[in-house]
């Protein structure tokens, strides 16, 4: 019965939330500070895009510095990394705001598996159990000790399946993390995959953000891997790129004419992992056979990397190679307008002024555009901006997720709580004319008020025996209190006494309502025991005097138990050890 009660009660409140889910949702999104943040060993990336006015009001990025060998989750160096994050945030004037936090994407495992069809309420349910994922052989040896986050992509109506893309990540290495930006005055409550951030960026940049297919490589020293999305499949795929190629494609940079064989090996084995998820006959057109891609959007943390696009461009025809960068614009006037061309996204007046002067824009600031579009959207409502993906790798969404909606709805609430208060003061408002004439009718009633002169008059002739009944009855319940107390002191003495407390005299002050306790208890504990009892039972009790007791010989302590501990014998070397009291109580 109860069980069904709940479902009945869960039923009710999704259907409300479904009813009201927008305008929560927008209200919560109101309230979302936030920023994006990449931060490494090296340094610190940051952008802050404002939902409001659209626009991009701060992208930075800084180098610490370091000396010597140092890293972010060594404890000696949280110290200086915690001081160096917070004077660059102070500067921002971005502390204690909510952060989009970039994670590594060599750092999560990122994998696609299908799972069966199913409406949105199972799904919704079946997603929620850990152990519904760990029935997938992908996902069943990687899943434990881990964060986890998913995306439903494409449906095959074939097969009655539906693709998504899992992330995970090793919860330790976010946990520690988010405990570093804690203490430089970061709240994060998004982590997303870098991969993710970039993409999203792409999107940002395109007038029609909505294209099904796309293609991503990233290279460099540290992440190398490819992904392709049509519109019923998602591939990433790790690209191996040895060291020693890596070395070579940045001593390629400064070689006058990079071609000829060797050269061409290079990039032949820069993309071979790769090379098949671009040119499969999968991904190919009808009869033409050629590429769905048009565009293969590129990415690298390199220096420079002009000369190794073209001789990928060489290997790669069928595309057009289309770097990720910031700083591609030839000239002052077109150097923003190369860079975000969709109308929602702009750079603030005071950014563009700053960048035009010092002309610091970097590779490195991409990633972070992307991120800094995020919402943490609790309500998942319909976003103003199309984001392609929507990871999140925080270790306590779920919580946050529901104490979000809590503070919405609870928002909402007093909102609903101050308009009733302002109709019912309104209402009262309106009839105060009303009440006012109601008064000068009462007041015009010369008869009415003779009446209530005649009856004080009564009043006052009768006070003299009211007084009499008064004092009359003041001393009855003096004379039955008193009567009351000794009957009280009388019962309840007996029921008080702990088994470690012996009495030797009972006082009572008849006049003053007073009883005086006087004998010796084992220990203070016994003694407040006693304390206690009297307070519960008697009245308030106050020790007038407290002392060992100068005795040279055994005394018996009755005790109220079996028969065999009906008294307590205590040893004349320990006599002194006793407590002499004396209580007055008053009750």
């Amino acid at each position: 019965m109860n069980e069904k009660l709940e479902n009945f009660k869960n039923r009710i409140l999704s259907f409300l939330l479904k009813i009201f889910s927008p305008i929560l949702g927008k209200q919560a999104i109101s309230k979302e500070n936030r920023f994006a943040i990449e931060l490494d060993d090296e340094g610190i990336s940051i952008c802050k895009y404002n939902q409001g006015s659209k626009t991009i009001t701060n992208l930075h990025h800084e180098k610490f510095n370091l000396a010597g060998n140092t890293s972010l989750f060594n404890e000696d160096d949280q110290v200086y990394y915690s001081q160096k994050i917070v004077h660059i945030l102070k500067d921002q004037k971005l502390l204690e705001k909510e952060a989009t936090v970039i994670l590594p994407t060599s750092e999560t495992i990122i994998k696609t598996i299908n799972i069966p069809l199913m409406d949105q309420e199972t799904f919704d349910l079946q997603t929620s159990d850990i152990e519904f994922w760990k029935t997938f052989e992908e996902l069943s040896d990687i899943i434990d000790n881990k964060i986890f986050s998913f995306q439903p992509l494409a449906i095959n109506d074939e097969t009655q399946e539906q693709e998504v893309v899992i992330c995970l990540i090793e919860r330790e290495k976010v946990e520690k993390l988010n405990k570093i930006l804690r203490q430089s005055g970061v709240k994060p409550t998004i982590y997303e995959p870098k991969c993710f951030s970039l993409i999203n960026t792409i999107f940002a940049k395109q007038k029609d953000n909505k294209s099904n297919e796309f293609a991503f490589l990233e290279y460099g020293e540290k992440e190398n891997y490819l992904i392709t999305v049509t519109q019923n499949k998602f591939i990433f795929a790790i690209n191996n790129i040895t060291r020693a190629d890596i070395i070579l494609i940045k001593q390629l940079e400064k070689m006058p004419d990079p071609s000829g064989p060797f050269w061409s090996e290079v990039f032949e084995r820069s993309i071979q992992d790769v090379r098949g998820n671009l040119m499969d006959d999968e991904w190919k057109g009808s009869e033409e056979k050629t590429t769905i891609f048009r565009n293969l959007y590129v990415h690298t943390d390199l220096e420079q990397s002009e000369k190794y696009l073209n001789g990928l461009q060489s290997k790669l025809p069928d595309f057009t190679i289309k770097p990720l960068t910031l700083n591609n614009a030839k000239s002052d006037e077109s150097k923003f307008e190369n860079i975000l061309t969709n109308k929602k996204i702009k750079f603030s007046k005071k950014l563009i002024k700053k960048f035009n002067q010092e002309y610091i824009l970097e590779d490195k600031l991409y990633p972070v555009i992307g991120a800094s579009l995020r919402l943490f959207n609790p309500f998942n409502i319909k976003e103003n901006l199309f984001l392609r993906f929507k990871q999140n790798l925080y270790p306590y969404k779920d919580q946050l997720i529901n104490n979000r909606k809590i503070q919405a709805t609870s928002g909402s609430l007093s909102i609903v709580l101050i308009l009733l208060l302002l109709i019912f003061s309104s209402i009262i408002g309106l009839n105060i004319p009303k009440y006012l004439e109601k008064n000068q009718l009462l007041a015009s009633h010369p008869a009415v008020v003779n009446d209530y002169n005649s009856l004080m008059e009564e009043i006052k002739t009768s006070s003299s025996k009211v007084k009499k009944i008064e004092k009359e009855k003041e001393l009855a319940e003096k004379l039955i209190v008193k009567t009351d107390n000794f009957s009280k002191i009388i019962i309840e003495t007996p029921k008080i006494v702990p088994n470690g407390v012996e009495l030797q005299k009972v006082d009572y002050i008849k006049n003053d309502s007073v009883v005086f306790y006087e004998g010796y208890a084992l220990t203070d504990y016994d003694l407040n025991l006693f304390l206690n009892n009297i307070k519960k039972r008697v009245g308030n009790p106050d020790i007038t005097s407290l002392s060992l007791a100068e005795l040279t010989e055994t005394i018996e302590i009755n005790n109220e138990g079996d028969e065999e501990d009906q008294q307590i014998i205590v040893p004349s070397e320990d006599v002194l050890k006793l407590r002499n009291f004396k209580i007055k109580v008053e009750l």
